[in-house]
């Protein structure tokens, strides 16, 4: 049953929400209502109460608008009656009302400006508590996590870095540090990456042909011819300095004749100078010539070079092909007279396709290549052998 809270009969308030009578004068309550003016009189009064307080409210909440509104209008209304002055020579400008309330607009401007001051810095203390709510909720921390672990491993993140080597030693050391954390020390001494030499991501290598003739000139002493083109692959157009080095054993130098070095660039015209380019220093028992050219201009510089060097087999037997740079596609074609046997060994993980060893009334040919990638490193040994 609904609540009765008024007897019309006797004008009686009651008090118990369950009476079917009213308990003065015996009246049956068939869910009645007050019927008083004053009941619209005071919701007319509540109504324009809550007004005023909206009012009000959004009047204080606006008050640095209305402020800065008034005194910009006041100015604007000055700078007009300045120019009827000028213009028509008006005596009204020099009014002191108008100067009084000149003065009067610059402290209500001065008033709007504090006052959205203060309510700028209100909001901000209120963004910022907000912010430290958000920051400390549980889901926003693992969301902000995962954000961050996702960003600093991405690749733009490290393509950012200027110290990859050492992130680099940081990575693959945790790894062994956990697993052998009784060398750790020593790993660490002696690590090395080639990759992230500054020399050696200067450039890289590609379509890469090596030519091998091996011939016998006497006894158990060899020849060697090594014809070698290929295109360096750099970057940008920028100066930078092309080095490769050939080494032989003193003995068989021919005092430090061998080995020749002799080598063009087929799309930039530049000159080899021996005496400049083209540096001899000694190195254990063997004979180091090291080249080194400054090129510029282009981003493809396609290099044919030319190796002659003497080798005798009782002292060695090995001819060693390594590179310090990426190689894009390699091909190696070995051509030996009928009076040696030349054996082609890869390098520890590096396969060759081997193409049909030809036999020609002179010499023997064999060609082996590789299509992919070889990264910086030993690529092969030519063992050879007298018959």
């Amino acid at each position: 049953m609904a609540k009765i809270t008024y007897c019309n009969e006797c004008n009686v308030e009651i008090t118990k929400d369950d009476d079917l009578f009213c308990h003065k004068c015996g009246h049956e309550l068939n869910k009645e209502k007050k019927n008083d003016d004053n009941f619209s009189i005071k919701k007319v009064l509540s109504f324009i109460g809550n007004m005023l307080k909206t009012f009000g409210k959004g009047f204080l909440n606006n008050l640095y608008l209305i402020l800065l509104f008034v005194s910009i209008s006041y100015f604007i209304f000055y700078a007009w009656l300045f120019y009827l002055k000028v213009a028509n020579e008006n005596d009204l400008f020099d009014s002191k009302i108008i100067s009084f309330l000149k003065d009067i607009a610059l402290v209500i401007f001065t008033g709007g400006v504090f006052t959205a001051s203060l309510k700028y810095l209100a909001y901000i203390k209120i963004f910022e508590k907000e912010f430290d709510r958000i920051l400390i909720s549980d889901k926003y921390t693992d969301r902000l996590k995962k954000s961050i672990e996702s960003i600093t491993l991405s690749e733009d993140y490290f393509l950012a870095q200027t110290n990859l080597e050492h992130i680099w030693e940081v990575v693959t050391l945790s790894k062994y540090r956990k697993a052998f954390p009784d060398i750790y020390t020593v790993l660490k001494r002696d690590i090395k990456n080639e990759f992230f030499e500054k020399n050696n991501i200067a450039y890289y290598y590609k379509n890469y042909r090596k030519e091998y003739f091996v011939s016998l000139i006497e006894n158990k002493q060899i020849l060697v011819k090594e014809l070698t083109r290929y295109t360096i692959v750099k970057k940008s157009k920028e100066e930078f300095t092309w080095k490769f080095s050939i080494g032989v054993d003193k003995e068989d130098s021919n005092n430090e004749e061998f080995p020749k070095i002799s080598f063009k660039c087929l799309n930039v015209d530049i000159e080899l100078n021996p005496e400049t380019d083209i540096k001899t220093k000694p190195v254990g028992n063997d004979i180091i010539k090291e080249v080194e050219k400054t090129l510029q201009g282009r981003d493809e510089y396609h290099i044919e070079r030319e190796v002659i060097f003497s080798q005798n087999l009782d002292n060695d037997r090995e001819c060693i092909f390594g590179c310090d740079k990426i190689i894009d596609d390699i091909t190696i074609n070995i051509r030996y007279n009928k009076d040696l046997k030349v054996i082609f060994s890869p390098a520890w993980k590096i396969k060759y396709h081997k193409q049909d060893v030809q036999d020609f009334e002179a010499f023997n040919e064999m060609t082996y290549f590789n299509r992919g990638l070889l990264l910086p490193g030993e690529k092969f040994k030519l063992f050879i052998i007298k018959v």
